[in-house]
């Protein structure tokens, strides 16, 4: 792989964002062939879309069951990330015309109190952390994506990042990590409820995801640091659509709401 890949990918991608068009990733397949290749572009395109010193506000984890990975042909999650323009509060309001196909994604999330450390075990993880309800709306720059994406095209596209829905955070200071593998999750679209999910199905426990990111961003020379969330995967995906959403979650971590129009 050439420098020259990945600033035609970078390029690409960010020329995209700016016109609102969608790719074609045929043409790219081929690119990028290893896992650097990917967050290489990651990196380009963030600086690019928010500037050099713009600090991130929130990490993505993705492929965090077995099923995605295989989807992908890759045997770990993938990370991306997220600026503070990119988060909505609960209750805020989207307007679908505004994105390119996105899903919406019900996610326990977390928000940093304290720098999280390597060697920090899951119990330790969550004494740093407070946790919340949270959706994340997926969307890819490449059209017709699903599950057809190389990895490195995967993690170049940001893990397909948008938007991430933060509802409000909830001390752990009362909640265990099993507490965490045991989070049930009831999604409702106008009024209609569409099903229950299971925090489990996120590396067996959200906790998981966090670890895994922790250590993966240290290999990289980084720290998640206060004030920074993390959205942790999965449990329930669906086409986004115009209305009301809301996912009311147990263990006492409240609700997210959304409003698309």
């Amino acid at each position: 792989m050439s420098k020259n890949n990945v600033d035609e990918v970078s390029d690409s991608l960010v020329l995209a964002n700016e016109d609102r068009r969608s790719l074609n990733w045929e043409p790219f397949k081929e690119m990028l062939t290893k896992e650097s290749d990917g967050y290489s572009v990651q990196e380009l395109v963030y600086k690019a879309l928010n500037g050099e010193n713009n600090k991130v506000a929130a990490y993505k984890v993705s492929l965090t069951s077995e099923k995605s990975q295989k989807g992908y042909g890759y045997d770990q999650p993938i990370f991306g990330k997220l600026s503070a323009n990119q988060l909505v509060v609960s209750g805020g309001t989207v307007v679908l015309n505004e994105q390119f196909k996105p899903f919406l994604e019900v996610e326990v999330a977390f928000q940093v109190n304290e720098t999280l450390l390597p060697s920090d075990d899951l119990t330790t993880l969550l004494a740093k952390v407070d946790v919340l309800p949270a959706f994340e709306l997926p969307d890819s720059r490449f059209k017709d994506w699903f599950r057809k994406l190389s990895k490195e095209l995967f993690m170049a596209d940001d893990a397909m990042a948008n938007l991430l829905v933060v509802g409000k955070s909830v001390s752990t200071a009362n909640l265990n990590p099993l507490d965490l593998a045991d989070v049930t999750m009831d999604l409702e679209h106008d009024g209609s409820e569409l099903g229950q999910s299971k925090s489990s199905s996120v590396l067996g426990n959200p906790l998981n995801s966090l670890k895994w990111l922790v250590e993966k961003l240290d290999h990289i020379g980084n720290r998640l640091t206060k004030g920074q969330f993390v959205t942790t995967g999965t449990s329930k995906t669906v086409d986004l659509a115009k209305g009301s959403w809301r996912a009311n979650f147990s263990k006492g971590l409240g609700s997210v709401a959304l409003n698309v129009k």
